[in-house]
């Protein structure tokens, strides 16, 4: 068995969420050249106690895309939009955005039930945000501005989609930064290493020494046979 993990053919790189790691497969990653370690400071400023993070400046980035887009479109299409309806929206999608996406986190996702701390909606410094909760505020708010304005709801979705894409490209990147969201077992060069995909012995390790460890291919060591359920 160690001869075959040692073939210089084979190797297996973790791509995969946490959940899927703890559930599925009983193996650390094994791999015979170095990937690339995702090791970003996820925080952009530090004022002291207020900490600023790139997640943060991703989702201002989004709603300032969706400002210069929008009225873009309302200047140069035939449009019955305008630069004041494109601001409005973007007060209402941005409400749905963050209170959805929080909301969705809590309730779905989160390891914490609200009944044993109904407070959690609002302890935000540990993170959490759902896409689909995101997505469903976003259609709220768009029923709503469809009420207000009394415009059809496929019209303000035809004006509102690619402006929302952007959006959520910005935030990916947050979430790259941030070491989340990582996909599934490759075996493609380009693959990257996660820090917290990696074994639970090894996810409260300084990233300095996740680092040493992946230039000196130790990581390696962590081997067993895969599982699948």
């Amino acid at each position: 068995m160690q001869e075959e993990l040692n073939n210089p053919n084979q190797f297996l790189t973790i791509f995969v969420t946490r959940q899927e790691f703890r559930v599925k497969y009983n193996f650390v990653f094994i791999y015979n050249y170095m990937h690339y370690l995702v090791s970003f400071d996820p925080v952009f400023l530090n004022l002291g106690p207020i900490k600023i993070h790139w997640y943060a400046i991703t989702y201002l980035i989004g709603f300032g895309l969706f400002i210069l887009l929008g009225n873009y479109q309302v200047k140069n299409y035939n449009t019955s939009w305008t630069k004041e309806h494109v601001s409005d929206f973007l007060f209402y999608g941005a409400l749905g955005v963050i209170l959805g996406g929080r909301i969705g986190w809590v309730l779905f996702y989160s390891d914490i039930s609200l009944m044993d701390d109904p407070l959690l909606p609002f302890k935000v410094q540990g993170g959490g945000m759902s896409f689909h909760g995101g997505l469903a505020g976003v259609i709220i708010a768009m029923f709503y501005f469809k009420h207000k304005t009394q415009k059809g709801f496929f019209e303000i979705a035809d004006f509102v989609a690619p402006l929302g894409a952007l959006g959520i490209g910005s935030v990916r990147i947050g979430n790259f930064i941030n070491g989340e969201l990582w996909g599934r077992l490759t075996d493609k060069p380009w693959a990257m290493i996660f820090p917290d995909s990696l074994p639970a012995s090894l996810w409260n390790q300084p990233i300095e020494k996740l680092q040493v460890l992946n230039q000196q291919g130790l990581l390696n060591e962590f081997q067993t046979p895969i599982t699948f359920i």
